[in-house]
C-alpha cells in the first residue's frame, strides 16, 4: 500500500504573530443580530 502524504502547515502559518489591535475571535458574538429566517414562500 503506498504511503499517504500528510498535510503540514506552511511556514507563514507557523510563524504567525497576533495583531494586538485585532479583537479576539468571537469576542463580540453576543452583539450580533440573529440570522434572518428564510422566506419559504
Amino acid at each position: 500500500m503506498p504511503s499517504v502524504p500528510t498535510a503540514q502547515w506552511s511556514e507563514a502559518v507557523l510563524s504567525y504573530t497576533k495583531n494586538p489591535d485585532f479583537p479576539a475571535f468571537e469576542s463580540y458574538c453576543d452583539e450580533l443580530l440573529p440570522p434572518h429566517e428564510p422566506e419559504l414562500f
